[in-house]
């Protein structure tokens, strides 16, 4: 799913507040990174792999599960046995950068680093249970790094900074993390076997779910299913899902409808069970946010930052 956290409103009439105001200038960095997908591992580069798929006529393939909900519980016990796998994201529509990379599944929340696919000036998040940390087109007072939450799940008081990013580190688990995408399958309004294709040289077969509110929200956590609110009101999702015969995905396609906008993106997923590089980065080369008591001349300066670094 395809998720995107809008800006606060604020009353007709009056004047927003410090922390509206810092919300919005925070959207720009919010667009940047709510379309990234997974990490670039030091060893290579994933993003070398040039996800492709065709169709193939036939019958269906041995193998083929017959409900959505059998098919989540298929594709959650592969992700899990085999525990890392390179990503791609790819939305369409001029909706964002792709981004290329690899997710570790650990435990209830999974593990990740993300890189902007522009070699000149990568931007890149990692999310590890000691933090979510953003690596910088450019230093920043001497730090390349900069410790945007203390864990993965920290969201603590009115720093608006930390909470919106937290949101946006939410949205993309929601694209890329296979165990959540797989628990709003369970909840499918429709379902449908497609047939056998192909996938990066990948023998699958192609599944089309159609999923509802509730099934969208089920895909998110907790905190961000109150933050959405609204935006999720009628929302619905037409996925097509590529599993190998492993019950692995290879690629899933989602269009979602929602909010009055339509948003589509591809994840393509390879090199299941092999090794990513998800590292913390070294503690002399990491600012805080607390280090800024003024979040928004922060946020104007990684703002700058952010534009600069676009392809």
């Amino acid at each position: 799913m395809s998720t995107v956290i809008p800006g606060r409103r604020h009353r007709s009439g009056s004047a927003p507040s410090h922390r509206a105001r810092t919300a919005v200038l925070l959207l720009g960095l919010v667009a940047a990174a709510v379309v990234l997908g997974g990490c670039g591992d030091d060893e290579g580069d994933p993003g070398e792999a040039t996800p492709t798929t065709s169709a193939v006529q036939g019958p269906r393939a041995p193998g083929t599960v017959g409900s959505a909900r059998e098919l989540s519980e298929r594709m959650t016990a592969a992700a899990r046995r085999e525990g890392t796998v390179s990503v791609r994201v790819d939305p369409q529509g001029g909706t964002g950068t792709s981004s290329a990379g690899g997710l570790r599944l650990k435990g209830e929340t999974p593990e990740f680093t993300m890189s902007l696919e522009n070699a000149d000036n990568p931007l890149t998040m990692v999310a590890v249970s000691e933090g979510v940390f953003l690596r910088l087109p450019e230093e920043l007072d001497g730090n390349r790094w900069l410790k945007l939450t203390s864990t993965l799940d920290d969201i603590k008081g009115d720093d608006t900074f930390s909470e919106i990013y937290a949101e946006v580190v939410d949205s993309i688990r929601s694209n890329i993390d296979v165990v959540r995408l797989a628990a709003g399958f369970e909840l499918a309004s429709s379902f449908r076997a497609q047939g056998p294709e192909t996938v990066n040289g990948a023998a699958t077969t192609k599944y089309t779910i159609t999923l509802g509110e509730e099934a969208l929200r089920a895909q998110l956590s907790p905190h961000a299913q109150g933050k959405v609110g609204e935006q999720l009101a009628g929302a619905t999702a037409t996925v097509d899902v590529f599993v190998d015969a492993e019950g692995l995905p290879r690629q899933i396609i989602t269009s979602t409808q929602a909010d009055g906008r339509t948003l589509t993106s591809t994840v393509t997923y390879w090199a299941w069970g092999e090794k990513v590089s998800i590292k913390t980065p070294p503690s002399k080369d990491v600012a805080k946010v607390a280090d800024y008591p003024d979040t928004s001349q922060l946020t104007r300066r990684l703002q700058r930052q952010l534009q600069q670094s676009q392809p």
